[in-house]
């Protein structure tokens, strides 16, 4: 209980660097505060009677028996996240909100570093030389894991061969047109 009072006292604090998720617009931060909503509905299962409206800036204010409870800001430059409250780490309901906020957070960097893995690159970071992969010797898909280049290339393939059939019928129309 301690490590977890502590991390939430911090980020009461002092907020959080979320530029590692690389926001870039509003449309990011209703992104995630949506995903927010959504676990903490679920982990709320109705015990709380809460609701969230917006601020002018885009921010999630959560509303605890139709009063404001507290304010997640995100910094204009999408690199903090912030809580405003005039709550105590004590009250219970607060730590809830805070805790699965930061369960929304985890999940969220998990997402994103499958994503990651899927497309072969270390999340935050351009793919290596050790860690691209050759495609048929083009380098435009240098990232792609083994299946999808293998079904990149059948689909190469099957193309080539649409395009010779096609030649064997064709009957020079557009060669006499042209001359």
């Amino acid at each position: 209980m301690d490590d977890r009072y502590n991390l939430l006292d911090k980020f009461l604090k002092n907020g959080m660097d979320i530029s590692r998720f690389k926001f870039r617009c509003d449309d990011d931060k209703a992104q995630l505060f949506d995903m927010y909503k959504e676990y903490f509905m679920g982990l709320n299962a109705g015990r709380l009677d809460f609701d969230t409206s917006s601020d002018v800036d885009n921010n999630l204010i959560i509303l605890l028996n139709d009063a404001e409870f507290c304010t997640f800001e995100i910094t204009s430059d999408y690199q903090t996240i912030m809580c405003h409250t005039l709550h105590e780490l004590e009250n219970p309901d607060l730590m809830f909100v805070l805790t699965t906020f930061f369960l929304t957070l985890k999940e969220l960097n998990s997402m994103i570093e499958q994503l990651a893995d899927i497309f072969n690159v270390k999340f935050g970071s351009h793919p290596s030389k050790s860690q691209s992969n050759v495609d048929n010797g083009s380098g435009k898909y240098k990232a792609l894991p083994d299946n999808v280049l293998k079904s990149m290339n059948r689909i190469k393939s099957i193309q080539k061969t649409i395009l010779s059939d096609s030649k064997k019928y064709d009957t020079g129309t557009d060669d006499k047109e042209k001359k």
